[in-house]
Order: C-alpha cells, then structure tokens, then sequence
C-alpha cells in the first residue's frame, strides 16, 4: 500500500476534461487526504469530476485517482455569548 510520511516529497496535479487545474509540488503532508485538501484549495470552485495524479518522488510511487468535487458548504459563523 502506497503511504505518505511527513518528509515525503510529492508531486501532485488535478485534471478537468483535459484541462490542467491545479499543479502542486509538497512536502509536510501526512496524507492522502491532506494533498487533496490543497489541490481543491488551489482549484478554487471546480466542480464536477477531476482526475488526481500523486507521486510520491521520495518513496517512488505514484498513483492516479479519480474524485468527484462537489461545493463545499459554507461555514457557519459561532457566536459568542458572555455570561
């Protein structure tokens, strides 16, 4: 199984249609999830499906997914009360 340690350096990009939406170079990230976090971030609001390619230069792996991006929902405000 593929992993990703916090010294790991990775490439990773993000296709629409063809299109090239997001290329990142990291290191730092734990994983998977942490690497898609900053792709969708870069994205912006992209929707729809997106293929991933993640390559990991340190470990020498890569691996190509295909993930659905739907809008994120819009953060709540907290409120504050003082008692």
């Amino acid at each position: 199984m593929a992993t990703i340690s916090t010294g790991d350096i990775l490439f990773a990009s993000a296709s629409q249609h063809g299109r090239n939406i997001a290329t990142i170079r990291l290191s730092g990230q734990c994983s998977t999830s942490g690497v898609i976090a900053e792709l969708r971030r870069i994205a912006g609001h992209t929707l729809g499906l997106v293929q991933v390619t993640l390559r990991n230069a340190t470990q020498g792996w890569s691996r190509v997914l295909t993930l659905y991006l739907a809008p994120q929902p819009a953060s709540e405000g907290v409120q504050l009360s003082l008692f």
